[in-house]
């Protein structure tokens, strides 16, 4: 095999490799951004209270229609936690049929949301292209061929 089919193979695996991983963040924020919308459309609103921010995510304890009090925590990885000390007074926007699992703070970490999935639609591809090349002459120094 020559060094140019190496460097070829190497690159396209490299690529598609970096491209199922952005592939893979763009699918999960844009989970998090269509919830946020759901939510705000279908959910219920209720006042609540910051209790507690644990490693990064953000808990929330509120009075859900029907259910009595909830406790939430995030499942982001905290956008916004210095937004939203402990004993902060938020509205939530909430998910009536399973409200412990399904909350989020009104207004929240959306635009943060939005800015990721931007970043991986358009920053991201230019650098795998950076990353491609220059990972595909490491390798094929390494296996010897320059």
């Amino acid at each position: 095999m020559s060094e140019f089919q190496v460097r070829m193979l190497l690159g396209a695996a490299i690529y598609f490799l970096t491209a199922f991983v952005c592939a893979a963040a763009w699918a999960y924020v844009l989970s998090k951004v269509l919830n946020y919308f759901k939510l705000k459309k279908h959910g219920k609103t209720a006042s609540a209270t910051i209790t507690d921010i644990v490693n990064g995510h953000i808990k929330v304890e509120y009075t859900a229609e029907g259910t009595g009090k909830v406790t939430h925590t995030s499942r982001s990885d905290g956008f916004g936690k210095e937004k939203y000390p402990v004993g902060t007074k938020v509205d939530v926007y909430y998910d009536p049929s399973a409200p412990e699992k399904n909350t989020v703070i009104k207004g929240s970490d959306i635009y943060e949301h939005l800015a990721a999935l931007i970043m991986a639609s358009v920053i991201l591809p230019l650098f795998t292209a950076g990353l491609v090349g220059a990972a595909a002459s490491c390798i094929v120094q390494f296996l010897g061929y320059k």
